[in-house]
């Protein structure tokens, strides 16, 4: 291995291993921040998706319009874990909120006789 070949590795493994500095000041991604719409739009989905889960489970296209929610949650959630000023306390939150909503969900969408 010449040296030539070593600082190149070198150089490629400190590219691959150090990650991109945040700009303390600014907008960190370039993108719209506003996620209302999306939110809302995310929202809508899901709740075609779960009516048609609920009340029509052999019509597919009630399930296919409520898959576009879930990408368009976790782009929103990676853009409010960007901007949140306690990661901690926001992750906290996201999880009180999946504790409290899960017997919903299991109440829904599992008839008792099924456990």
């Amino acid at each position: 291995m010449t040296n030539a070949t070593a600082i190149s590795r070198s150089r490629v493994w400190s590219v691959l291993t150090t990650p991109a500095a945040i700009p303390q000041t600014g907008p960190r991604l370039k993108t719209n921040l506003d996620t209302d719409l999306l939110k809302l739009i995310a929202i809508a989905a899901m709740l075609i998706d779960h009516i048609g889960g609920a009340f029509f489970p052999e019509v597919g296209v009630f399930r296919w319009i409520g898959r576009l929610a879930f990408p368009i949650f976790c782009y929103c959630l990676t853009v409010g874990l960007l901007y949140t000023h306690d990661v901690r306390k926001y992750l906290t939150r996201l999880g009180i909120f999946a504790l409290v909503s899960q017997p919903f969900y299991i109440l829904a969408f599992h008839p008792v006789g099924e456990f």
